[in-house]
């Protein structure tokens, strides 16, 4: 019998991502919306969670809090164009809620952001499903202006619980319902 979360799986294939990334791997992946083709650039963020993976990957059963997760990522996600918070000298990397009056309504801090791919990336660990922060870094990059992608990392398991499976049903009945059009051209969703 197949499970409803097998049915929705939605693997990203690109021949070149693929000869280092396989079913072994310890990173999972999604990419929405699945009929549409995984920009080039989540290919290299793949790249960075894929070569640290056995620093981080709660299925080898680390733990990491999300901000330690960030600092082990944070010297390759800079190399690839990401301002990371607390690396480097940088503190938080706050973007602007814009009115229609151009008007600063809010800001909210990113984990890390790509100003050339217009990307936000956050990293979630234990609080990504049990208080809904995967929702709120959605909500957050729709609002933001100049964010068109955005990448969530969750654990793939958080206290025996399915974290990645759960976000990923989430995203699967989000990107299935007609009536809801976010603003963002993709997000990727990675488990670790």
């Amino acid at each position: 019998m197949i499970s409803i979360i097998d049915s929705l799986t939605t693997i990203i294939y690109a021949p070149e991502y693929l000869s280092f990334m396989d079913e072994r791997s310890l990173i999972s992946r999604a990419f929405y919306p699945s009929e549409s083709d995984c920009p080039s650039s989540f290919y290299d963020i793949l790249r960075v969670f894929e070569s640290n993976a056995h620093k981080i990957s709660t299925i080898e059963g680390r733990s990491n809090k999300s901000n330690e997760v960030l600092s082990i990522l944070s010297k390759d996600l800079v190399r690839i164009g990401f301002e990371v918070e607390n690396s480097y000298g940088i503190g938080k990397i706050p973007r602007t809620v814009l009115a229609k009056d151009g008007k600063s309504l809010k800001k909210f801090n990113l984990d890390a952001y790509n100003k050339k791919t217009r990307t936000d990336l956050e990293i979630e660990a234990g609080r990504a499903v049990d208080n809904y922060n995967f929702l709120r870094d959605l909500f957050q990059a729709s609002l933001i202006e100049d964010v068109d992608h955005l990448v969530i990392a969750v654990r793939i398991r958080y206290r025996d619980k399915p974290n990645y499976d759960t976000v990923k049903l989430y995203l699967d009945s989000l990107y299935s319902c007609p009536r809801m059009i976010l603003p963002l051209n993709g997000i990727l969703l990675v488990g670790y």
